[in-house]
């Protein structure tokens, strides 16, 4: 019973939550968010509040296998500082350029103790999570299975299953907002060495198509295959997982779900922000 009333209210907070958003970027308050797409400034975009600054956060850790790229901020909430590992030099993070947060002393020592940050970042993922979930406008188009191959303009798609991009590439095309309604999980599948991989499984972008007006809402975890090219953002009820040498120019948001409760696994990974 504990457990059902703890879902009620997680869900009554976000309908709640995205109504504010919807009512203030009505009455042209939507605020500044940064330079990327999440800002709200291309409509239909998904405002990412205090999240926009981050490339990767997480509530249950950020594991990395080095060596890594990953410009933009870092975070991890409410998990220990602790569960922030694999970074090749934890008195400097050479491999984020950005900030590190963590809600305690634990983990890397160029990390930096910030818990409101953390928790307002992760609250904006919530809220951005069920915006980008309960968008209708314009009509989600119903998509399933694999995407690869397919060519898709601005809009809004829906899965009410998982969706991945294997036999061929994902080309998104022309300017505008992309917003991907995932019932459960995403998976690209990767291949050989070098990015993007040759046969497939890849998102392009072409004629002003932006990473930063693409957004993957994912209703379980995200998994992005080797030496794959992947652009947008992604907003994981729980895990996201980045497999070696894959490229995301994007960010990586996971652990929506009312526990927080969700980590980001890198391996050898380039994690560019829009």
């Amino acid at each position: 019973m504990r457990e059902v009333r703890s879902h009620a209210l997680w869900a009554i907070t976000a309908l709640l939550a995205v109504s504010v958003v919807a009512s203030g970027a009505a009455c042209g308050g939507g605020g500044s968010h940064g330079s990327s797409g999440g800002d709200g400034g291309s409509e239909g975009a998904i405002p990412l509040g205090a999240a926009d600054s981050f490339a990767a956060l997480a509530g249950g850790g950020i594991s990395n296998v080095p060596t890594s790229a990953i410009t933009g901020d870092i975070g991890v909430s409410p998990a220990a500082g602790s569960t922030i590992t694999g970074f090749s030099s934890p008195l400097t993070c050479p491999e984020v350029t950005g900030n590190v947060f963590k809600v305690d002393a634990g983990g890397p020592a160029c990390a930096t103790i910030d818990v409101a940050r953390l928790t307002a970042a992760k609250s904006a993922l919530t809220v951005a999570y069920n915006d980008a979930r309960l968008r209708t406008d314009p009509a989600p188009a119903t998509v399933s299975g694999d995407l690869g191959g397919l060519t898709l303009t601005p809009g809004i798609y829906k899965s009410t299953s998982s969706l991945m991009i294997g036999s061929g590439n994902l080309t998104l095309n022309g300017p505008g907002a992309y917003i991907f309604q995932i019932a459960s999980s995403l998976t690209t599948i990767g291949c050989g060495a070098s990015v993007p991989c040759a046969t497939g499984g890849n998102v392009m972008l072409t004629n002003g198509a932006d990473a930063g007006n693409v957004y993957w809402q994912v209703g379980s975890a995200a998994t992005i295959g080797q030496y794959t090219a992947f652009e947008g953002t992604i907003l994981s009820f729980s895990s996201i997982s980045i497999n070696t040498g894959a490229r995301i120019t994007g960010r990586l948001l996971s652990g929506a779900q009312p526990s927080g409760a969700g980590a980001v696994s890198l391996i050898s990974n380039t994690v560019t922000m829009p």
